[in-house]
């Protein structure tokens, strides 16, 4: 066991483990072989041929037993490398903590290949900050540039290496350094201690080493991507309704100083501006705080609902109910005599207009379900929405007139 460690590079525990496994994989096959012989009585030569040949081949199975229980347990070990990353690349930009993704694929990286100490930096402006530590102090330290800038992976401690404050190099403790590069740049570096049997790095391990390592800078630089395209996007977002913000201030300023002109009254203004004051009540007939706010609210119908009221103030949103009502009462009248026809039967062209004014303004209605009802054209339609929407404001300058 103590010559596989060093010459092979193996820990010592896992190969007391074979040897157990392999040393009564041997007694259990010489045991069965002799009791069958002695139950035959067949002790002699026989028997000797027998156990030399069981012997031979135990032993020659023992190297290929140990190699398939190597690729069982590394195997095991490695799909739990390749989940590790793949978790790291599930949750790039979603929010999730990157360094916490990145400590769970450091330490199955550090298990499967027995590595005693590693930690993985990232590139902050002018330094690298560890962001996940197996072993190798605390998270958060700094180092210069200089420091885990390589190309391709390097031996540790570095030849020549420039000491800190004239002190000890600031990797002595570490034996691999893996750049992560990404984008064109190096944005990370991966740094790892010796192996637990003490021996260097085969080429094998250089070479999983260096594809964990492109894929680790490939995943982080995506993330980065995403994060900087999320705050994009959020600072766009915020402008957004800071606009918006902006726009209904100015709205609000302008419909004020709109209330506060005198307005002429339904008798005072044209027929197509007064059907356009019409229509925009309409639109927002559920709405009381806009239509008290309205120049609408100053009809005189308005003011005799109001007068009706008990004695107490008087604000834009009564105003804005009072004119509702107005503006319902008004569309009544465009209503023929007799019961609304049901929804399964075509009305008659008489209820048209009320139909359309109704369902598309008060029961707020899609367009398409209104001419499917009535069994007219977009054209037709729009038409009969004018005319009725002019019947209305005209029914509105007669209730201001009496």
């Amino acid at each position: 066991a103590r010559y596989n460690a060093f010459i092979e590079g193996r820990p010592i525990e896992r190969d007391i483990l074979y040897s157990l496994i392999g040393t009564g994989f041997v007694l259990a096959l010489y045991g069965v072989v002799v009791l069958a012989l002695h139950l035959n009585g067949q002790a002699s030569f026989l028997s000797l041929v027998s156990i030399l040949a069981a012997a031979i081949i135990s032993h020659a199975l023992y190297d290929s037993g140990r190699m398939a229980l190597d690729r069982l347990f590394y195997q095991g070990q490695l799909r739990q490398l390749r989940a590790s990353l793949r978790a790291l690349a599930r949750e790039a930009g979603t929010g999730q903590d990157l360094p916490g993704q990145l400590q769970a694929t450091l330490g199955a990286l550090c298990r499967t290949l027995h590595i005693q100490q590693g930690f993985v930096a990232l590139r902050k402006q002018d330094t690298y900050v560890v962001e996940a530590a197996e072993g190798a102090g605390p998270v958060g330290r700094t180092f210069p540039l200089q420091a885990l800038e390589a190309t391709e992976s390097v031996a540790l401690p570095r030849p020549g290496a420039a000491l800190v404050g004239g002190g000890a190099p600031p990797l002595q403790d570490m034996a691999l350094l893996v750049p992560l590069s990404a984008g064109g740049m190096q944005i990370g570096a991966l740094a790892l201690g010796a192996k637990a049997s003490h021996r260097p790095y085969s080429e094998a391990d250089l070479e999983l080493l260096e594809d964990l390592a492109d894929q680790m800078a490939t995943v982080i630089h995506v993330w980065y991507l995403q994060e900087e395209n999320a705050a994009i996007i959020n600072e766009m977002v915020a402008a957004f309704h800071e606009r918006e913000r902006a726009l209904q201030r100015q709205m609000q300023q302008m419909m004020a100083q709109r209330a506060e002109e005198v307005w002429p009254g339904a008798s005072g203004t044209s027929e197509e501006a007064l059907a356009g004051l019409v229509e925009e009540c309409l639109r927002q007939i559920h709405d009381f705080s806009y239509l008290g706010e309205h120049p609408m609210a100053g009809l005189q119908a308005v003011a005799q609902r109001l007068d009706h009221r008990p004695p107490e103030p008087v604000t834009h949103i009564d105003r804005g109910k009072a004119l509702n009502q107005v503006l319902l009462l008004a569309l009544h009248k465009l209503r023929p005599a007799g019961a609304e026809p049901k929804a399964e039967e075509v009305p008659s062209r008489e209820w048209h207009q009320y139909i359309i004014l109704h369902d598309a303004y008060v029961r707020k209605k899609l367009t398409r379900e209104i001419m499917g009802r009535l069994y007219i054209s977009e054209p037709t339609f729009h038409r009969t929405r004018r005319r009725a929407i002019r019947s209305v404001a005209k029914a509105l300058r007669e209730m201001e007139q009496v």
